[in-house]
């Protein structure tokens, strides 16, 4: 779209990824976090204003990160699509939030950038209050993590994504087998 490439050009958006190592992040993130609506490469390349062949160039270096926690990418009908164990992707969009807030710090504001949607703020406090009612300290840094990866659950539930139980996870002792 020209109007968006123009606006782009004289008022430089920072968050758009320069980089392929932002480019992964942002592809892997955006396909992760909007799952039940797959992206094809063309929308990428609207988005971050690149053509086909540096895409093309990004998907080894997609491939590698997404191996590192047993997932990989497919294409199919001109869309992307991560495919994996569901624990595994949620495992993968909390590193890459932490990536990228990496030169910042990992805040509630931060964490509400990305999931606009829910009132972190209310879920924060449910936690305190929890903590609190049985006496569990927890630190500040402990809360935003555990109030992200809970933001992440939800957010991945809440759009029909679901993580089966592995019964081979947990061990039994002989009188809970019975």
């Amino acid at each position: 779209d020209i109007t968006a490439l123009s606006r782009a050009l004289t008022e430089p958006d920072e968050d758009i990824p320069d980089t392929q190592e932002k480019r992964v992040f942002y592809i892997i993130h955006k396909i992760l976090q909007d799952e039940g609506h797959p992206y094809a490469l063309a929308d990428f390349e609207a988005d971050l204003f690149v053509g086909e062949d540096t895409l093309r160039k990004d998907l080894p270096a997609i491939r590698k990160k997404l191996k590192d926690f047993d997932l990989t990418i497919d294409q199919r009908d001109g869309k992307l699509f991560i495919s994996g164990d569901e624990v595994s992707k949620r495992k993968m969009l909390a590193d890459i939030i932490y990536i990228e807030f990496n030169d910042k710090i990992l805040s509630l504001y931060n964490i509400e950038k990305a999931f606009p949607a829910y009132d972190l703020n209310a879920l924060r406090e449910l936690l305190v209050e929890v903590c609190n009612d049985y006496h569990f300290f927890i630190n500040e840094y402990a809360l935003t993590s555990l109030v992200l990866d809970l933001v992440i659950s939800i957010d991945r539930i809440r759009n029909n994504f679901y993580s089966e139980p592995n019964r081979n996870a947990y061990t039994f002792g002989e009188r809970e087998q019975s």
